[in-house]
């Protein structure tokens, strides 16, 4: 994965964060000066690297067995919610609450494109946006 960041009056050089995706990357800021980015590993496992404002952690397995690449959103401060289409062609989702992640649960449906997720403004509700086997967007609202 490569990262570029802009300073308020030009792009910085290109920083190589190392890591072998098999998918789209997905980011999410979880507060001030934070970056999170994650994407599929070559293992089909969710894989997470974060920004803390001065420095990079080491690349993290969040584990899973995904199809497509994952969507984050962040509701809260140090919190990260990440989804993505497992095996079974449904959306999995796994929470961080600024301490420790939780496990893989089942969000459901059944879905041919990778999620994208949004928190709704001033709220805790995520806007989880999928297409369905029949290419049709639906909308799922998460609390």
């Amino acid at each position: 994965m490569w990262h570029r960041t802009w300073d308020g009056a030009g792009w910085i050089a290109w920083e190589n964060l190392g890591g072998r995706l098999t998918s789209d990357p997905g980011s999410v800021s979880t507060g001030a000066s934070t970056l999170d980015v994650l994407g599929r590993g070559g293992d089909n496992a969710v894989w997470h690297r974060s920004w803390n404002g001065t420095s990079w952690s080491a690349w993290q397995s969040l584990g899973g067995t995904v199809l497509t690449a994952p969507a984050a959103s962040s509701c809260a401060t140090g919190a990260e919610d990440v989804y993505a289409v497992g095996a079974d062609f449904a959306t999995w989702r796994r929470t961080f609450n600024g301490t420790t992640w939780g496990a893989w649960t089942a969000v459901g449906g059944q879905w041919s494109s990778g999620p994208g997720a949004v928190c709704q403004p001033g709220t805790t509700t995520i806007d989880l946006i999928e297409r369905a086997p029949d290419g049709a967007l639906t909308r799922l609202e998460i609390s």
